[in-house]
């Protein structure tokens, strides 16, 4: 590496190269292996100062902690939803078949196929709704199961009369 020395010429200086270099007592590992609540708390323990980055990336980490956790918690009702409303529609255009007996095959199916839709219009509106209102979107969801049930109770009760 070439530079200028005092008096303006040139002096040559070796230029070293040091790889793999790490700290004594690394504490790098350890924190690694820590599961993110104990890491928290660590950090808040040894870092007092509001202002500190240490702080700035621990309230990081609570939040994505949170928002992965929503999001899980969402996809699992997602999927426990759209099995039982899976569920639901077989059962519901089973009992429209009996109940429009006398109606043509695409007449059963699109009694059938309507209330489905919405079902499904419903929980994909749900599962949108992944923000900090976890009640709300799950209602959303649920509630188009909740409506296709009820759809399916009101047309088997009619028929049951019959």
């Amino acid at each position: 590496v070439l530079g200028s020395g005092g008096s303006g010429g040139a002096t040559e200086i070796a230029q070293t190269t040091y790889r793999d270099l790490w700290p004594a007592d690394d504490p790098m590992p350890q924190m690694l292996a820590l599961p993110s609540p104990e890491l928290l708390d660590l950090a808040r323990a040894e870092h007092t100062d509001p202002a500190s980055p240490v702080l700035h990336a621990a309230r990081d980490l609570e939040r994505e902690i949170e928002r992965i956790q929503r999001k899980a918690l969402y996809k699992a009702h997602e999927r426990w939803a759209m099995s039982a409303s899976c569920v639901v529609m077989v059962v519901l255009g089973a009992i429209m078949a009996m109940h429009l007996k006398a109606a043509t095959p695409l007449v059963i199916y699109l009694w059938s196929f309507f209330p489905a839709l919405a079902s499904i219009i419903l929980l994909q509106s749900g599962q949108q709704m992944s923000g900090p209102a976890v009640v709300l979107g799950v209602g959303v969801m649920w509630s188009g199961v909740a409506g296709l049930g009820l759809l399916a109770l009101l047309v088997f009760r009619r028929l049951s009369r019959l």
